[in-house]
């Protein structure tokens, strides 16, 4: 954490700690925070600390018998509180904390509510939940309708795959292309070019498929399917969304249509040799575009590049055919071609 005093959050646990200088280190060590300030005392005590796990920062400090503050260690085995800490990975957490000695009081688990997460209680006695649960995801979403403006087999069949990566509840509003639907003033007032894919949700409009792509992996953080911003990650996973739309996919067609690639000086995307070569360059080093983590930005690439090689407007490398088809096995996909299957044989 850069500047452990601009946290996004206004709430701020204080931990009481017989041995705070022991409990600094074990939290560090086993629950993966990091210190970032620490006030010591005399006597081996802490006065004050800071410690950051993510976006989420505690105070921990030594006990302060003039002012009740005790550590639950006296208190009989009980405890009248517990933190719950977003974690993205919480199997990865949980093998960590194992690892390094946490007492585990709930195995890790799938909730009921959606979320999957384990509870651990630290040396003395604090209750700790790690878990990718973040309150206050749901409580606006819940209310506003999420809905994908879709034709089958055309461009928005990689968002209907996105929705079921996200495991997002929608509707879908079934366009039939080949009846010029797309051109009628109803759809025309939802885009005015006549495209899609197009998402409404609540009062918000957003078309563009590269814009589709980021505003919902944004909207359902808990997926996993969108690196935070912070996370280093989400650098290269904007770039390669930026790099799909402005630069790949109009390379793609200048090759399909034979037309020469422009000056240097005067092509805002480059041309197509040098675009498919830093692609298939970046899918060598991992079965991912970051790697070895699966992110919407796989679901652009993957669904653009099946229709791509299927018209045989890009070569079919081996790595690039791998990589379709590591993505296309996924439960998600399947689903998804299925059910955009059905749609188009009811439009024959």
């Amino acid at each position: 954490m850069n500047n452990p005093y601009q946290t996004p959050s206004d709430i701020h646990p204080c931990l009481a700690y017989d041995d705070a200088p022991a409990a600094i280190e074990w939290l560090c060590r086993t629950f993966g925070f990091t210190k970032e300030f620490v006030v010591a005392g005399e006597n081996n005590r802490v006065e004050h600390s800071e410690l950051s796990l993510g976006t989420g920062v505690i105070m921990v400090g030594s006990v302060k018998d003039a002012e009740n503050w005790v550590s639950p260690k006296h208190l009989s085995g009980k405890s009248t509180q517990a933190l719950s800490i977003y974690v993205p990975d919480p199997d990865r957490h949980y093998q960590h904390a194992v690892a390094n000695g946490a007492k585990i009081i709930q195995e890790i688990k799938d909730e009921d509510y959606g979320a999957r997460g384990y509870g651990a209680e630290d040396p003395e006695g604090h209750q700790w939940y790690f878990g990718n649960y973040r309150p206050g995801a749901y409580w606006e979403r819940q209310n506003q309708e999420l809905a994908l403006f879709h034709s089958p087999h055309t461009r928005s069949s990689g968002v209907l795959i996105l929705l079921e990566e996200l495991a997002a509840e929608y509707r879908l509003q079934v366009l039939n292309m080949k009846a010029g639907e797309q051109h009628k003033p109803e759809f025309l007032a939802i885009n005015p070019m006549g495209k899609v894919p197009a998402v409404r949700h609540g009062e918000a409009l957003i078309t563009e498929q590269v814009a589709v792509y980021i505003y919902l992996a944004d909207l359902f953080p808990d997926a996993g399917l969108a690196p935070t911003i912070g996370d280093p990650l989400r650098g290269p996973y904007l770039r390669w969304m930026g790099i799909y739309g402005s630069c790949f996919e109009p390379a793609m067609i200048d090759r399909s249509r034979h037309n020469p690639p422009a000056p240097q000086g005067l092509s805002p995307y480059g041309d197509f040799e040098t675009l498919f070569q830093t692609l298939t360059d970046q899918l060598s080093k991992g079965d991912y575009l970051l790697g070895a983590k699966f992110t919407a930005v796989d679901v652009l690439w993957a669904t653009a590049l099946t229709w791509m090689t299927q018209f045989q407007l890009v070569p079919t490398a081996p790595v690039i055919q791998a990589y379709i088809d590591r993505v296309n096995a996924r439960p998600a996909v399947i689903r998804a071609k299925a059910k955009d299957a059905e749609l188009a044989a009811g439009q024959d």
